[in-house]
């Protein structure tokens, strides 16, 4: 888990590590801290360890899946984070899923490192309202 800080903490749930890298040296690079992970348990863990401001996650993260880790979120810990999911299945099945289990908005893959920016920075304005 890498962990650095800023005024609002996004947690980048990514198996992908040079992925992960690369998306939080941008968002750093745009004021946020960033903590990074590489799987679902890590996220639970960096959740529950952290004051997160919003998340973005793969929806086939390992251990634990996108699924189950919002599941965790919105039933279990009642939670109102922002979630920003991504997925490379770019289906209307799969985004209807996505959107029941409470994610706030989903990109497709490979979707822009703006793209990516732009929901953080509508589901954090919205969260303040």
């Amino acid at each position: 888990m890498n962990i650095e800080s800023n005024s609002k903490t996004i947690l980048l749930a990514d198996e992908d590590e040079d992925v992960g890298h690369l998306l939080s040296v941008f968002l750093r690079l745009h004021g946020f801290g960033v903590i990074t992970v590489q799987n679902g348990v890590d996220a639970i863990v960096a959740v529950s360890n952290n004051e997160i401001s919003a998340i973005v996650t793969e929806w086939t993260l390992p251990v634990v899946d996108g699924y189950r880790l919002l599941n965790w979120l919105r039933e279990e810990m009642g939670s109102a984070i922002p979630v920003i999911v991504l997925s490379a299945a770019d289906n209307e099945t799969v985004g209807k899923r996505i959107a029941g289990a409470g994610a706030d908005a989903v990109l497709y893959k490979p979707a822009s490192a703006f793209d990516i920016l732009s929901e953080l920075e509508r589901a954090l304005k919205q969260e303040a309202l």
